[in-house]
C-alpha cells in the first residue's frame, strides 16, 4: 500500500466514508482519505490506476482529456488520453468525444450489430449511495456497448479484475469512464470533459459492483467489495 502525506484541505472528503480528510496518497497525492484504515479499504481499487496518475500529467494537445479504459479481454484498468472536439451551439455548446478506437467492431459480434457502437452509450454516475448518496462533484459518463448482452460480447476481463468478481450485473464489450465539468448528456456528447483522476475510480468502481442489485435503487449495491 502507498504511503500517505497530511493535507490541510480540510474541505474535501474521504473517497471512502465522506468525513473531512486528513490525508492523501503520496505516489498519486489524487486520493484523500480521513484515515489510514480508509485508505487500506480502497487500496484494492486504488491501486489500479495509482502508479500510473504520474505518466498521465500533461495531455499530449490541448484538446486530449484522460479517461479510464477497461479493456474487454485484458485485465488492467488504465488510462488513456482522447480527443474532444468542442462544438458551438447557441448557449453553452458541447464536447464531442471520440472514442471509435475503443467501441470499433470486433470478430466476435454478431454481423447485424457491427458498425453500429460509434463512441459507445453512456450512462451517467451523478451519485455513490454506496457512499451515504455521496452527490458527486462532477459527474461521470460510462460508456459501454448498447447491446452488449445480446451482440455476443465477451465478458469485460478489466471491470470483473476492478469489482472482484462481485458486480451484481454482467459487463461485456469495452468501457471507458469520462468525468463531465457538468451533468448534461447525450448520446455521443459529454457536456464539457474534464480530466478522470484517480479518485473517480472509486466511484466508477462502486457504480459497475452495485448496479442491479435488488432493493437499493436501480443500481447501488448493499455491500462494498472487499
Amino acid at each position: 500500500m502507498s504511503n500517505t502525506t497530511n493535507t490541510s484541505k480540510k474541505s474535501s472528503s474521504c473517497t471512502m466514508c465522506n468525513k473531512p480528510t486528513s490525508m492523501v496518497c503520496k505516489q498519486c497525492g489524487n486520493s484523500a482519505y480521513c484515515s489510514q484504515a480508509c485508505q487500506r479499504a480502497d487500496w484494492p481499487a486504488h491501486k489500479l490506476l495509482c502508479a500510473q496518475f504520474k505518466d498521465f500529467q500533461k495531455p499530449p494537445s490541448p484538446s486530449m482529456r484522460r479517461a479510464i479504459w477497461f479493456p474487454e479481454n485484458e485485465p488492467d484498468v488504465k488510462f488513456i488520453w482522447v480527443p474532444v472536439t468542442r462544438i458551438s451551439e447557441e448557449g453553452e455548446g458541447y464536447d464531442r468525444v471520440d472514442l471509435k478506437t475503443y467501441f470499433a467492431d470486433t470478430a466476435e459480434l454478431k454481423p447485424e450489430f457491427r458498425g453500429y457502437q460509434g463512441n459507445g452509450r453512456p450512462l451517467t454516475v451523478n451519485v455513490n449511495s454506496l457512499r451515504g448518496n455521496r452527490r458527486l462533484g462532477n459527474a461521470i459518463d460510462i460508456r459501454h456497448r448498447e447491446t452488449f448482452s445480446i451482440d455476443r460480447s465477451k465478458r469485460n476481463q478489466a471491470v470483473f479484475s476492478a469489482t472482484k468478481g462481485r458486480s451484481c450485473h454482467e459487463w461485456r464489450g469495452p468501457m471507458v469512464a469520462l468525468k463531465e465539468k457538468k451533468n448534461r448528456v447525450a448520446y455521443d456528447t459529454c457536456s464539457f470533459c474534464d480530466d478522470m483522476d484517480v479518485a473517480g475510480l472509486r466511484d466508477v468502481v462502486d457504480y459497475l459492483t452495485g448496479y442491479g442489485a435488488p432493493g437499493l435503487g436501480w443500481w447501488v449495491g448493499s455491500k462494498d467489495p472487499e
